[in-house]
C-alpha cells in the first residue's frame, strides 16, 4: 500500500518498493501453500467432495498465474504499475473474501432484508472487479508489457503475455461469478418480497 500511495506516504521510494515486493512474495508463498494443501487433501486424504477435480484444476491455474510476480520482482522491481498490479489483486481478493464470509453471517431465513445487504456485497464486489481487475488490470499488463518489449527481453516477453492473458481470462470469468451472484440474491429477494 505505501508504493501505491506514493507522495501520500511517509516512506522513501526504495522502502515502499521493497515493501511492495514483499507483498508480491507473500502472495506467491500463500498461493503456493494453497496449491500444496488442497494436493495433500485430495491425494492422502482422498478428500475427493470437498476438492473436485473441476476445482483443483482451476485453483492451480489461478495460482500458477502468480508465479508471473518472481521475474516481475527482478525485471521491474520500482515500477509503479506492478505495485498497482498487486495492490488491485489483494484489494479484490479481500472483498471477495470479506463479501463471501458476511454473507454467511446472514440469517437470510428469518429476516429477507438482509438479502440486500447480500446483493449490495455482491454488486460492489462486481464493480470492484471490473475497475480493478478488468480494466486497470489490462492497462497495467499493457504498461508492464511495453517495458519488457522495449528491452527487447522476448522470452520473458513471451512468458507474460501467455501467463497475463490466462489470469485475464480467469479475472473476466471470476467477475461473472460474483455479477451472477447479485443476480442471483436479486431474483431472491424479489421473489421474498413478492411472496
Amino acid at each position: 500500500m505505501p508504493a501505491v500511495l506514493g507522495n501520500y506516504c511517509y516512506l522513501n521510494k526504495e522502502d515502499a518498493s521493497s515493501l511492495a515486493c514483499f507483498g508480491i512474495l507473500l502472495e506467491i508463498g500463500w498461493e503456493v501453500q494453497d496449491v500444496a494443501r488442497i494436493l495433500y487433501y485430495r491425494a492422502w486424504k482422498g478428500d475427493k467432495e470437498a476438492f473436485p477435480t473441476k476445482l483443483i484444476v482451476m485453483k492451480c491455474v489461478h495460482h500458477m498465474t502468480s508465479l508471473v510476480g518472481i521475474p516481475l520482482i527482478l525485471l521491474c522491481r520500482d515500477m509503479p504499475e506492478l505495485h498497482r498490479v498487486c495492490f488491485d489483486m489483494q484489494l479484490t481478493s479481500f472483498l471477495y473474501g470479506f463479501c463471501e464470509e458476511y454473507s454467511r453471517t446472514l440469517d437470510i431465513r428469518k429476516k429477507p432484508a438482509k438479502l440486500v445487504e447480500s446483493m449490495v456485497c455482491w454488486y460492489l464486489v462486481t464493480i470492484g472487479f471490473v475497475c480493478m481487475r478488468i480494466l486497470d488490470g489490462f492497462y497495467l499488463k499493457y504498461k508492464i508489457l511495453e517495458l519488457v518489449y522495449s528491452q527487447e527481453m522476448w522470452m520473458h516477453f513471451t512468458f507474460l503475455l501467455v501467463m497475463g492473458s490466462i489470469f485475464s481470462v480467469f479475472n473476466i470469468f471470476a467477475t461473472a461469478i460474483c455479477f451472477q451472484r447479485a443476480i442471483e440474491i436479486s431474483q431472491k429477494f424479489e421473489h421474498s418480497s413478492a411472496g
